[in-house]
């Protein structure tokens, strides 16, 4: 169980790790598109290498192999639009609780799986939903009460720019829990991640590719960044999984790493970049983590 919770905390560190780097572009105005379009491409290829099993998705196939490349592709596409729409957040807005409110989209697979195919929600599960949506009314009554470290008049653009990237990342998160609904099914040929870098290559490649954008050298060396944490964190979260499963603790799993990731971010930015934050803004900060808390009992 130790090593189970192990892996999820550092898979929560690495995901805000992801968020600083996400942050550094946005303040310091390097070409996003082209960031990703490095990184993602450079990721699909290692998990393509790495993490799939070829020999049983050659010998033995895989079921439904149309119906998963469908939905995975389709998820890291949708992603990629959520993440442009949250770095254009980031650029003009309050970054502690930009990353807040996209992270806290996991309350849409949860939706999805009570609303489509009838889950029951526990009591604490279905409290701590609403405790982070409350969270965001909090987020957006204490939005204006300082002006941003990058300069700019805090407004509602960027909060609204938050929010639409939260149902993005909500829906994302719902295409990839579809597979597991599929009676019979299992990733025995652990595709589930190479397809999702592939979508997002797929995405960042034809931006990159119509724009007719280069990576310089600082950009290049946030991709590697990037990439060195993207492929661990993922590998580190589904191992933490597999252990917790053996203690009947999985639930667990998404909500101690996003409470982590968004506590780490909100710090980093607080204590470091020195961000200025409401109280009233802390509180929904807190209100937020305290959700996720409540999900994972």
């Amino acid at each position: 169980m130790l090593q189970g919770l192990l892996f999820i905390v550092l898979t929560g560190i690495l995901w805000s790790i992801v968020g600083i780097v996400f942050g550094y572009i946005a303040r310091k105005r390097f070409d996003f598109i082209a960031v990703m379009g490095i990184s993602t491409p450079f990721n699909a290829l290692m998990t393509w290498l790495f993490v799939a099993d070829h020999q049983q998705l050659f010998n033995d196939g895989v079921s439904r192999t149309p119906e998963l490349i469908l939905v995975m592709v389709l998820s890291g596409i949708i992603s990629v639009i959520a993440f442009i729409i949250m770095q254009q957040a980031m650029r003009i807005g309050h970054h502690g609780i930009i990353w807040t409110i996209s992270q806290s989209a996991m309350v849409i697979p949860y939706l999805f799986g009570v609303l489509v195919f009838g889950e029951s929600v526990p009591l604490l599960k279905g409290l701590g939903m609403l405790v982070i949506l409350s969270s965001f009314v909090l987020l957006g009554i204490g939005k204006n009460s300082a002006r941003l470290v990058h300069g700019a008049e805090a407004g509602t653009s960027w909060f609204i720019l938050a929010l639409v990237a939260f149902l993005l990342l909500g829906i994302h998160q719902s295409l990839t829990t579809l597979p597991t609904y599929w009676h019979n099914w299992q990733d025995s040929a652990r595709l589930r991640i190479p397809l999702i870098y592939s979508g997002l290559a797929l995405g960042y490649l034809t931006l990159m590719f119509l724009g007719r954008r280069i990576a310089n050298r600082r950009e290049l060396w946030l991709a590697l960044i990037l990439s060195a944490v993207g492929i661990p964190s993922n590998l580190m979260l589904y191992r933490g999984m597999d252990l917790l499963r053996q203690v009947n603790m999985v639930s667990i799993s998404y909500p101690l790493a996003l409470g982590i990731t968004i506590a780490s971010f909100v710090l980093y930015n607080l204590c470091i970049v020195r961000e200025p934050t409401s109280k009233i803004s802390l509180i929904g900060l807190v209100a937020t983590v305290s959700g996720l808390v409540l999900i994972s009992v």
